[in-house]
């Protein structure tokens, strides 16, 4: 039973980072579609750095947890 709740806790995990990481997408997905040089504003520029950050951090995050998983089964 208990190998099972964590079996289920260790899923749920997974699916969270996915749930952000596809948040994250959506959050900057109109400015990526129709990005251009010419009219890009400095507010627009700070969300894809920010984005690119995040997204970063989280597929490392994601990469490690499924690592983690593997081992640890």
């Amino acid at each position: 039973m208990k190998n099972e709740n964590e079996e289920i806790k260790t899923k749920k995990s997974g699916l969270k980072i996915s749930d952000l990481l596809y948040r994250l997408d959506d959050e900057v997905k109109k400015i990526l579609e129709h990005y251009n040089d010419a009219t890009a504003t400095e507010s627009d520029l700070n969300k894809i750095k920010d984005y690119y950050y995040k997204k970063k951090y989280l597929l490392r995050l994601k990469e490690s947890w499924n690592t983690f998983n593997v081992l640890t089964h």
